[in-house]
């Protein structure tokens, strides 16, 4: 079952990969998309990705407890049925309020529903919604995955079932998480997985809700995804997942930097790779698509950027192999380096690339240094109230990462592993938006925005729970001195912070 899930989310992946890819080309310099045509082979691709195994590789070195349920027969299919029926439940409410209700919120409506309308209707960017500065488009520099797929949907099935897309979108991160929790045995997994689908912050009527019309549950299904790559090491899922990211949210090429340094830190040369083509073929998909929205083409200047992807994919393949010669400090230092020259290049030709974007925003604010520094201690106060104490809405779902880390530390076990660091990476980039976002009002930004924005890692923040929990299971249940072995082969492939 756990294997079926994982290929129908890798499935969905190269699918929404592909069919971006196809309507991102066709659109750029004012073309017409063949939106139905884009779907349909991305489709099959999906299907074919789905059929292959290529690039999917358990890690030999994982602890591998057998998947023990404690309850008693029983008492283990009563959870089942009502994890079932809960899940059901909320599906039904969920699909009802999607299909017979619009977007709730001003940026569901201007930002995606409106530009779904429109595509739907003229498959391209050479229509006033889009180009004509007389036009009100606070959004015009957004992403147009999810408008393209809602159009495509709306001229096939119509615009009620298009609005079924972000409830499809959040059945797929629990099947990512559900996925992710397999050595927890068929029972936890589920009851665990359904746990995470009731996030309040996704359920009710507040802003980024699934029914909402915003793309934050479907941008968190995406950050779910990268989480179960990570904990499959599963290549293909982690480079089309890096893409889509871009693809996604204005936000979305800073959360792909996320995946190319944890792979990098864990010095896994396969997923550094992966991750870099990735990374580079979302770039060269969105930023001339992006420059045509903003009105100022980039002409020629497209090949420069793709010689300097090309060129950041040479250098990562090539230092990629080095990187289990290093420590894991000499790694660290050497990401920070080549960070530091990457901010300081973007930085300098920020206008060019990133103008009239969220990215070129938080760019231009970190000229204040002085106030996102005194934002940092405001924010370090509200974070763990809105990710720990319930501020936030988020029940305990960045609390049971936490819990299980102090136990599995008090056990003499702290490995984070990758999809650990994958998540703490996350939340720093959350943490590192708040401090320099341009809103001059920062309680309202932590108000309306820091609980949404915390929900795109929840998913990821479910599956780091379970792998500690295996982790617990496998201390408490071997023998001391098998439990030690196994850490020190596991050490070779995963981030200690002890």
């Amino acid at each position: 079952m756990f294997r079926l899930t994982h290929r129908l989310v890798r499935a969905l992946a190269i699918t929404l990969f592909g069919f971006g890819l196809i309507a991102q080309i066709q659109l750029s310099g004012g073309g017409v998309a063949d939106l139905e045509t884009a779907l349909r082979w991305a489709l099959l691709t999906g299907a074919l990705a789905a059929a292959v195994p290529f690039g999917l590789r358990d890690d030999p070195h994982e602890i591998e407890p057998e998947p023990t349920c404690p309850l008693a027969p029983r008492l283990r299919l009563v959870v089942l049925l009502i994890a079932a029926c809960w899940t059901l439940f909320q599906l039904g409410v969920l699909s009802w309020g999607a299909i017979s209700t619009s977007a709730r919120q001003w940026d569901g409506v201007v930002a995606w529903e409106l530009r779904a309308r429109a595509l739907a209707d003229q498959p391209t960017l050479a229509q006033p919604l889009f180009l004509d500065e007389q036009v009100l488009r606070p959004s015009h520099s957004y992403p147009l995955l999810w408008p393209l797929l809602q159009g495509t949907l709306t001229q096939m099935f119509g615009e009620a079932t298009s609005r079924m897309l972000p409830v499809a979108l959040w059945l797929s991160l629990g099947a990512a998480v559900f996925t992710g929790l397999r050595k927890l045995g068929v029972t936890l997994a589920l009851a665990v997985t359904t746990a995470a689908l009731t996030n309040p912050r996704m359920l009710d009527e507040c802003v980024g809700a699934v029914d909402s019309g915003f793309a934050d549950v479907p941008h968190a299904a995406l950050l779910t995804f990268l989480a179960l790559g990570f904990a499959r090491r599963d290549a293909l899922l982690l480079s089309a997942g890096t893409a889509l990211l871009i693809w996604s949210k204005p936000e979305g090429i800073l959360h792909a930097l996320v995946p190319i340094a944890v792979a990098w830190l864990s010095a896994e040369r396969r997923l550094s790779i992966a991750a870099t083509l990735g990374l580079s073929t979302g770039l060269l998909a969105w930023l001339p698509l992006r420059q045509d929205l903003v009105g100022s083409p980039l002409g020629s200047g497209l090949w420069k950027i793709g010689l300097g992807l090309l060129a950041l994919t040479a250098v990562v393949a090539l230092t990629a192999s080095l990187l289990h010669e290093w420590s894991f400090r000499a790694r660290a230092v050497t990401a920070l380096g080549v960070s530091l020259i990457g901010l300081t290049l973007t930085f300098v030709f920020r206008q060019e690339l990133f103008g009239h974007s969220a990215i070129g925003a938080y760019l231009e604010e970190s000229q204040r240094g002085g106030r996102a520094l005194g934002r940092l201690g405001r924010m370090l106060w509200e974070f763990p109230q809105h990710a720990l104490f319930g501020k936030g809405r988020l029940a305990v779902t960045f609390l049971a990462p936490c819990v299980t880390f102090v136990m599995l530390t008090r056990r003499g076990s702290a490995l984070i592993g990758m999809a650990g660091l994958y998540l703490i990476l996350g939340l720093g980039t959350v943490t590192m938006m708040a401090c320099l976002t341009p809103e001059e009002d920062f309680t309202h930004y932590l108000k309306s925005s820091i609980g949404r924005v915390l929900m795109h890692w929840s998913g990821a923040a479910w599956i780091v729970t379970g792998l500690f929990a295996t982790r617990l299971i496998a201390t408490g249940s071997g023998g001391e001195d098998d439990h030690d072995q196994a850490l020190a082969v596991q050490n070779a492939d995963t981030v200690s912070t002890t």
